[in-house]
């Protein structure tokens, strides 16, 4: 039995995660603008796997509502 997905969910996307690419595009912000963010303290919060950062989705969306 394979998986359901949604018409716009790429195959191995995660739903507890977003890349940086897809949190911006998500914010309609550029990838720049989230890492000025950072640079400046204000971005979301990030968890650092390798070379990436990793945002989950519950600490993104709670960072949207401007609840961290």
């Amino acid at each position: 039995m394979t998986r359901k997905r949604g018409p716009n969910k790429p195959k191995g996307k995660s739903d507890l995660a977003f890349t940086t690419r897809e949190f911006a595009r998500e914010c309609r912000i550029s990838v720049a603008m989230l890492y000025k963010l950072w640079r400046d303290g204000k971005g979301p919060p990030y968890k650092q796997v390798g070379d990436m950062r990793i945002i989950e989705r519950e600490t993104g969306l709670a960072w949207l509502r401007g609840g961290s």
